[in-house]
């Protein structure tokens, strides 16, 4: 007796196809093929959105990862500038008060011009 497969299949029927057809019947054999596709066309579907998610994700870290690399070298940037400012703020005191010195060994009798000024420039 040769047994022919509705699905389309190849090779031999086995015990388990055989029992399947007889007790559930082609109806809910049907139902389960559509249960199973359904099933694996959500599973599918979570899996893309979850990649997409996780490329996502991927992206805005890099993107943090710069933003932060830059401020990182922003950051080193003003440290050298102030550094350098004040390097040049005592260098101007200094000038400063060698000028003064000159000045009131030069003209004992007037005061002096720069440490006027510097009075001024100073923050009140």
């Amino acid at each position: 007796m040769s047994v022919v497969r509705k699905s389309g299949k190849k090779g031999p029927v086995t015990v388990r196809e055989i029992v399947k057809e007889v007790v559930l019947g082609p109806d809910l054999e049907t139902k389960f093929e559509e249960l199973k596709s359904e099933i694996m066309n959500r599973i599918d579907k979570e899996l893309c959105d979850s990649q997409n998610t996780r490329d996502f994700i991927t992206q805005k870290y890099e993107n943090l990862c710069q933003k932060i690399q830059i401020l990182t070298e922003v950051s080193n940037v003003m440290t050298v500038f102030r550094r350098d400012f004040k390097a040049l703020e005592r260098q101007i005191e200094d000038l400063s008060s060698r000028v003064t010195d000159i000045e009131k060994r030069s003209f004992p009798d007037i005061p002096s011009l720069s440490s006027a000024l510097q009075y001024e420039l100073l923050p009140q």
